[in-house]
């Protein structure tokens, strides 16, 4: 079965007040905070790639290497502040499939941020292939 890689590079987006951007060393403090929610990941599997290592500066400086043959997971900044998590994974072109979701700190829920995030990750995969 042939593929084509939806993700050639990282994608910066931005509309409105939200911001869906690669992760970078500076946000470390935050993704730390994340990832160490139970609340956030209670229902979640324990293998998502930010929880498979306790070093969170390893997780960062290694995301983009592993994670984009068939995924990409990118912070979620509103108003410049980081919230969470969004990711697009498992695409599968021929039957132009992917799935996406999302991860928000606690302080970030019932603000609407998910919901903005979710449809410019639908408004920016809809752009990128070709149904």
């Amino acid at each position: 079965m042939s593929r084509r890689k939806l993700f050639s590079e990282v994608p910066f987006i931005k509309k409105g007040r939200i911001e869906l951007r690669a992760l970078g060393l500076q946000d470390e403090e935050s993704l730390s905070e994340l990832v160490r929610s139970p609340r956030v990941y209670r229902y979640l599997p324990t293998f998502l790639f930010e929880k498979q290592y306790e070093d969170i500066r390893y997780v960062i400086s290694h995301l983009y290497d592993i994670c984009m043959k068939e995924s990409i997971i990118l912070g979620i900044f509103a108003d410049g502040e980081f919230c969470g998590l969004a990711e697009m994974y498992g695409y599968r072109d021929p039957i132009h499939k992917i799935s996406v979701g999302y991860r928000l700190l606690e302080r970030c829920w019932g603000k609407g941020i998910a919901t903005e995030a979710l449809g410019i990750m639908v408004d920016y995969l809809y752009e990128q292939t070709d149904i």
